[in-house]
């Protein structure tokens, strides 16, 4: 994203002394998309203000999404092609007062900007969850439960991604993203009961504790109806995936235990995940 907004700056400045120099001479400007780049230059602040409405209004519908869901940022991302359209603006006014300085003004002007860009990737940087790409232990518990496709069985969980995509069961999505009945009603026991999910997967912390009503809801139908924890996979207890199974379906037994023996690769690092259920 750096690279981009560095780019945009460049081009910004490119058209300026263009154009600058078009002036000079007195040659016409070239036509650019059916405009010039005077006309660009000379409307810059209204279409930089124009960008800026969508970029204060998607920021702003963050607001009303659950943080949890703003998985490795990626709401973040479509900010960046408008982020890119407002950026010449701000760069250009700051090369116009920076121009004026002496030159070790201007130097040290340059050095506290290339050091602010630095500390916000930085800081962003300490912001990630996750530090490279790595392999999902999700997406081989999905091709496994693949096995089981076509029989029917239902799984409610947190993780509605791989595991449903590639799996190709059933699927409950206890955060409503993906089912209208939890999006209107939220998810209780009883619609629980009316899937009667074979199982039942939920991201938490170990041990597990609530804090979000689905969570809540799921801790409670697993105590409260036959399953059994298969696993509990993950990095460190501050974040673990639960495989729990219902009892008295054909295969309950038989996914127990491919559960417990999947090598499992937790996504945040690459490394062998723990089964703290088996500790």
């Amino acid at each position: 994203m750096l690279a981009a907004l560095l780019g945009a700056a460049i081009a910004a400045v490119c058209a300026e002394v263009l154009v600058g120099r078009f002036r000079a001479r007195q040659i016409p400007a070239i036509r650019v998309l059916g405009t010039t780049f005077e006309a660009y230059m000379a409307n810059l602040r209204r279409w930089t203000l124009i960008a800026v409405i969508p970029l204060v209004a998607f920021t702003a519908i963050w607001l009303t999404i659950q943080d949890y869901m703003n998985y490795l940022m990626r709401f973040q991302y479509v900010l960046l092609p408008m982020a890119c359209m407002v950026w010449p603006m701000g760069f250009v006014r700051a090369s116009a007062w920076v121009h004026p300085l002496s030159r070790r003004r201007r130097a040290i002007a340059i050095a506290l900007g290339v050091l602010l860009v630095a500390a916000s990737v930085l800081a962003q940087r300490s912001l990630m969850p996750v530090r490279g790409r790595f392999h999902d232990g999700r997406f081989d518990m999905a091709l496994m439960l693949k096995d089981y496709a076509g029989r029917g069985y239902t799984m409610a969980t947190t993780e509605a991604g791989l595991l449903p995509y590639y799996s190709e069961w059933n699927a409950v999505d206890v955060y409503g993203y993906n089912d209208r009945w939890i999006a209107h009603h939220g998810l209780s026991n009883e619609y629980l009961d009316r899937r009667r999910p074979e199982l039942i997967v939920i991201a938490g912390t170990f041990p597990l504790e609530g804090g979000r009503p689905a969570i809540e809801t799921l801790q409670q139908y697993v105590e409260m109806n036959d399953y059994v924890l298969a696993a509990a996979y993950g990095g460190d207890p501050a974040k673990v995936h639960y495989y729990y199974v219902r009892r008295g379906f054909a295969d309950t037994e038989v996914l127990v235990q491919r559960i417990r023996g999947l090598d499992y690769t937790w996504y945040m690092s690459g490394k062998r995940a723990i089964d703290f259920a088996a500790e």
